[in-house]
């Protein structure tokens, strides 16, 4: 498929994704009034506000580590652990509320990486090292999610699934354990981890994913909540889609998701639940990723000017 007709795909798909979810909502929203949405918001428990916050930490700080371990593989001795988690925990943040991945993670890394140095080629590699993390963490989770969920009474083609992605991983560990491991794309090279390493980025990778989960998870109602195992794949598809349309970190396409898995439809708690793990998960790692940056970059000039 040539590059023209990829592109065309793409946004015919996110098209068609995005006017799905914008319909679904819409049913939704029609049906349910801003009072009762905003008790909902008023009678959720501070318990499980506190929790969500916490996963959110615990996930923020898992994805604040892949650009560690990147730079450890592409920069070793160049950088600061410090600096590469400042720019892997802002970074995603702002990628996951302004959306546009590629452009924005980008972006924000490469202001904080070159005030050390660090070149585009470079930023490029951690990125790209950062997404596979990323990757391997959602695949991870959603092999887990399969084989557990096929445990407690899942299909048979969920068994299937979730031992061939299984398979995959241990193949992909194995051919990485070596070290050494170079992709070539064009004129762009990127050395891959070793197989331990691959390993070690799949188990903080499914950590991430599943304090991301477990976020949103503890302010569904109880009543329509399924097992863990069986709504951690549900909501792997659900970012997937949200990535899919293009959307502004999947804003909607990922609510619609949830809801139809739920069957929530017309019931205010779940938008309540859906809204709030939005503040917790999303525009308050945001905000507080642009104070950090301003503080960055006031340093920055604070100490260009004591140098001049």
């Amino acid at each position: 498929m040539t590059p023209y007709y990829s592109r065309v795909t793409a946004i015919a798909g996110a098209v068609v994704i995005l006017s799905v979810a914008a319909w679904l909502l819409w049913q939704v929203l029609a049906e349910t009034s801003i009072s009762d949405v905003l008790a909902s918001i008023r009678a959720q428990s501070a318990g499980a506000i506190l929790f969500a916050a916490g996963c959110t930490a615990i996930s923020f700080a898992a994805l604040a580590s892949y650009d560690v371990m990147a730079v450890r593989i592409v920069a070793p001795g160049r950088t600061s652990a410090g600096l590469a988690a400042l720019a892997g925990s802002t970074a995603n943040a702002c990628a996951n509320t302004l959306g546009f991945a590629a452009v924005t993670a980008t972006a924000v890394r490469l202001r904080l990486y070159s005030a050390v140095g660090l070149g585009i080629g470079d930023v490029a590699r951690i990125t790209a090292l950062s997404s596979a993390t990323l990757v391997l963490g959602f695949v991870t989770m959603l092999a887990l999610a399969l084989l557990v969920e096929t445990w407690v009474g899942g299909s048979g083609a969920h068994a299937t699934a979730g031992v061939a992605i299984s398979m995959a991983l241990v193949w992909l560990a194995v051919w990485l354990w070596p070290g050494g491991r170079r992709l070539e794309v064009f004129a762009f090279e990127l050395m891959l981890p070793s197989g331990r390493m691959a390993v070690f980025q799949m188990l903080v990778g499914a950590a991430e994913m599943a304090a991301a989960i477990s976020a949103l998870y503890v302010l569904l109602p109880a009543d329509l909540t399924p097992p863990f195992a069986v709504f951690a794949a549900a909501y792997v598809v659900a970012v997937a889609l949200g990535l899919g349309s293009q959307a502004p970190g999947g804003l909607g396409v990922f609510e619609a998701t949830i809801i139809v898995v739920l069957g929530g439809a017309a019931r205010a708690d779940v938008v309540a639940a859906l809204l709030l793990y939005r503040i917790i998960y999303n525009l308050t790692p945001f905000a507080l990723s642009a104070m950090a940056l301003a503080i960055f970059e006031l340093r920055r000039v604070s100490l260009k000017a004591d140098s001049a």
